[in-house]
C-alpha cells in the first residue's frame, strides 16, 4: 500500500487544500504528488497524472473527514480498509506522517551524500531532491509547483539539514528565488520560468545579500543606470550559493535616485562574471561565490519588481524561519551524531540523552510551536528569538561533539569535525546586527 495522512487547511477561497505524499512501506521512499482540494462544494479535484504516470501506482482515490484529508493509493488491495486504516492513524497521531517522512527523506538524503567530498558539488543528493519533486516545494500550484504549505516547508528544510547541509542551502536558495518569481509583478516571467523551475530541470537562486545584510553603508554594492527602457547593473554580489550551477540568479540594485529593483537574471547574460567558490570554512560544495556585474542590461521583460523605495519590502512568511528551520535539522545531525558515539559509554550516554536531548526536545518544540502559526497572517512571529534560542542550541551540540569525539574530532577526515564545521554557519548565515549582539547576549549570560 502507498498512502498519505496530511492535516489539511482552508484556504483563501473557502477550499480545503493539503500537499499530498505518497509512502513507500516497502522502499522507505516517500514521493510528493501535487496537492488534492476538496471545493466548497464538496467536489474533490487532484492532478491525476502524476498519480496515474508513477510507476508504482495504479489507482487513487480521496476522502476527507472534519479536519483531515486523506489520500490513498494502492495495488492489489482493499482500498476502503487502506482508507480507514490511514484516518484512524490521523486521528491518534496527526504529526506521525509529517515525523514517518521526515525520517525517510533525511534517511534518503544521508544515503546519497555517503562518500560525498564536502568540496563537491552534490548532484546525487540534488537527484533524490528533484525525484521527490521538492523544487517546487515553494512554488504555486498554478506554475506546477506543490504549493507546499509553510509548515510543510520548515518540515523539509529540517529534514534535509539534518541529512546533508549543502543540499538545504540550495534548496532554500532556489526557493527564496522562486518565492520572489512567483510573488513579482512580471506574471509573465514567472509563467514562462517557474514549471521549469519547479521540475528542477532548471536552477535558480538570489543574490540580494547586497541589499540585506552585505555590504551595507556607502556606495551600493550593486548600482543600476536606466539605460533607454532598459537598466545596466554594475557591482557585486557577494553571496550567491550555487552560481556555478545556477539557471537564473534573483538579484537586485539600487539606481541613482535610491530606488530599487529586483531582476531575474539569466547566467548566460553578457557582462555576469563568476569568481571561483570561495573556499569557506564549511558547505564550500554549495559553490557559494561572488558574482560581478558589468554594464549587464536588464530589459523591462527581466524586470520583478520596482524601481521602488525597499525592493524586498514583500516576503514570504517561511523565510522568517528559513534559517532556523535548518538550524533545527543541524542541531538533529549534530545530536545523532553524540549519541552514537556516546552509545557504548554509560556516563557519557546519561548525559547525552538526559539533559541534551531534553534542552534540544524543548528548543524544538518551541521551533514548531511558532511554525505551525506560520498559516495564521494576523500571527506574530517572534523569529528573532527562536533564531537566537536554536544559534545558542547549535553552537552547544557542536561543542558537545567536540568533546565527545576528543582527538578523532580534530582529524580532518572525521565527519564529526564537518559537523562541527558547518554548525559555525549559524552565526553568519543572514545574521544583522541584531541576530549577532542578541547571540552574544544569551551565550554569554550569567548563569541562572
Amino acid at each position: 500500500m502507498f498512502g498519505l495522512v496530511f492535516e489539511a487547511r482552508s484556504t483563501t477561497d473557502g477550499r480545503i487544500a493539503g500537499s499530498v505524499l505518497l509512502l513507500s512501506p516497502s522502499s522507505g521512499v516517500g514521493v510528493f504528488v501535487p496537492p488534492f482540494w476538496w471545493s466548497v462544494e464538496g467536489k474533490a479535484s487532484c492532478s491525476s497524472k502524476a498519480i496515474s504516470t508513477h510507476p508504482v501506482v495504479t489507482t487513487s482515490r480521496v476522502t476527507v473527514n472534519a479536519k483531515t484529508l486523506v489520500a490513498v493509493a494502492t495495488r492489489d488491495i482493499n482500498l476502503k480498509w487502506g482508507v480507514n486504516i490511514l484516518m484512524m492513524i490521523c486521528a491518534m497521531n496527526p504529526e506521525g506522517h509529517s515525523t514517518m517522512y521526515s525520517k525517510q527523506l533525511t534517511a534518503e538524503i544521508q544515503a546519497a551524500a555517503a562518500n560525498l567530498d564536502e568540496n563537491q558539488w552534490p548532484e546525487k543528493v540534488l537527484e533524490v531532491v528533484r525525484k521527490g519533486r521538492l523544487f517546487g516545494d515553494s512554488i504555486p500550484t498554478r506554475f506546477g509547483g506543490l504549493g507546499s504549505s509553510p509548515l510543510d516547508r520548515v518540515r523539509i528544510y529540517e529534514a534535509l539539514a539534518r541529512g546533508h547541509m549543502s543540499t538545504a542551502l540550495i534548496l532554500t536558495q532556489h526557493d527564496g528565488a522562486c518565492e520572489l518569481l512567483a510573488d513579482c509583478d512580471n506574471e509573465d516571467l514567472a509563467s514562462t520560468l517557474l514549471p521549469r523551475l519547479a521540475d528542477g530541470s532548471a536552477l535558480a537562486t538570489v543574490g540580494i545579500s547586497q541589499l540585506t545584510t552585505s555590504r551595507q553603508g556607502g556606495v551600493p554594492a550593486m548600482a543600476a543606470q536606466p539605460d533607454g527602457g532598459d537598466y545596466l547593473m554594475t557591482g557585486v554580489m557577494p553571496w550567491v550559493t550555487s552560481a556555478r550551477k545556477a539557471d537564473y540568479i534573483v538579484s537586485g540594485a539600487v539606481l541613482p535616485d535610491a530606488k530599487q529593483f529586483l531582476a531575474c537574471i539569466d547566467t548566460n547574460s553578457e557582462g555576469l562574471y563568476v569568481d571561483e567558490p570561495i573556499e569557506l570554512l564549511a558547505l564550500t560544495g554549495s559553490l557559494t561565490s561572488a558574482v560581478r556585474c558589468e554594464g549587464l542590461r536588464v530589459s523591462r521583460a527581466a524586470l520583478m519588481r520596482g524601481p521602488m523605495e525597499k525592493a524586498l519590502g514583500r516576503r514570504s512568511t517561511v523565510k522568517s524561519l528559513t534559517v532556523s528551520s535548518c538550524g533545527i535539522g543541524m542541531a538533529g545531525a549534530l545530536l545523532d551524531m553524540c549519541q552514537m558515539l556516546t552509545s557504548n559509554t554509560p556516563s557519557l550516554a546519561d548525559l547525552v540523552n538526559g539533559p541534551i536531548v531534553q534542552h534540544y526536545d524543548r528548543v524544538r518544540r518551541r521551533f514548531y510551536s511558532v511554525a505551525d502559526s506560520l498559516n495564521d497572517p494576523a500571527a506574530e512571529i517572534p523569529a528573532m528569538d527562536v533564531r537566537v534560542e536554536i544559534n545558542d542550541l547549535v553552537s552547544r551540540l557542536a561543542l558537545s561533539l567536540m568533546n565527545v569525539l576528543k582527538g578523532s574530532g580534530y582529524v580532518a577526515s572525521h565527519p564529526g569535525q564537518r559537523l562541527v564545521r558547518e554548525a559555525m554557519f549559524f552565526l553568519v548565515w543572514s545574521a544583522p546586527v541584531s541576530v549577532q549582539a542578541n547571540t552574544l547576549s544569551r551565550m554569554w549570560r550569567s548563569p541562572g
